[in-house]
């Protein structure tokens, strides 16, 4: 008897164990797809991106600077497909996971078959931009970003990682820590989200932080 077509690859890229084991589950019980490899970070997913050679990856956007990861990936294997899978708000992200590399976008509010839905959409070519950015793209991305009200679309990469970091508690010298870098330049990020936001102190910035953090879970 000949073999049926070669299941498609995915590499799981979450941080959270349960995340990972409910994805691999789920893939699992699907007859054209399996996962080839999963990571918690950066440095185990492009590790696993040599090994398993996956046609696309899960990428759960709040893993440190995953705009960065998204590039790396890109930058190591372009023809790796990248679909975000995060509780992020994806209004507020989407333009700039499309910019990074990502074609795909499902809220971890969503249901399963959504995610299912946009895996095979994304192996066909499609882009899927999450169910409140109007669902499926057209294929290859002919529509171009879309154009989102973005309160935080002023704001670098970094910028943004640092507004992140300090809406979930973290203190200069720990954000500093995380990130590599020196206690001055994580003030002087946090100089420019101040001005970029038309904010007049640490305090405001530090609610308006909490609030965005907040409202993502």
């Amino acid at each position: 008897m000949a073999a049926g077509p070669a299941k498609r690859g995915i590499l799981i890229i979450d941080d959270h164990p349960i995340v990972r084991h409910g994805l691999k589950e789920l893939i699992a019980r699907e007859p054209d797809l399996e996962v080839c490899g999963e990571a918690s970070g950066a440095a185990e997913a492009l590790r696993a991106l040599e090994t398993g050679r996956p046609d696309l990856a899960i990428v759960d956007i709040s893993l440190g600077d995953g705009i960065a990861l998204i590039r790396q990936v890109k930058a190591r294997s372009a023809a790796t497909k990248i679909l975000v899978f995060s509780s992020y708000d994806e209004r507020g992200l989407a333009a700039r996971l499309l910019r990074a590399g990502a074609s795909a976008y499902v809220c971890k509010r969503e249901p399963l078959d959504n995610l299912l839905g946009a895996l095979r959409g994304l192996l066909r070519g499609e882009r899927h931009l999450g169910h409140h950015l109007g669902g499926r793209a057209a294929p290859g991305g002919a529509s171009g970003e879309p154009s989102l009200q973005d309160p935080l679309g002023a704001l670098s990469n970094r910028e943004l990682q640092v507004f992140e970091l300090v809406g979930r508690g973290l203190k200069s010298d720990q954000i500093a820590q995380k990130l590599g870098v020196t206690r001055k330049t994580v003030a002087s990020h946090r100089e420019n989200i101040k001005a970029k936001l038309s904010l007049a102190s640490g305090a405001q910035l530090s609610r308006l932080a909490f609030q965005w953090v907040r409202d993502q879970s």
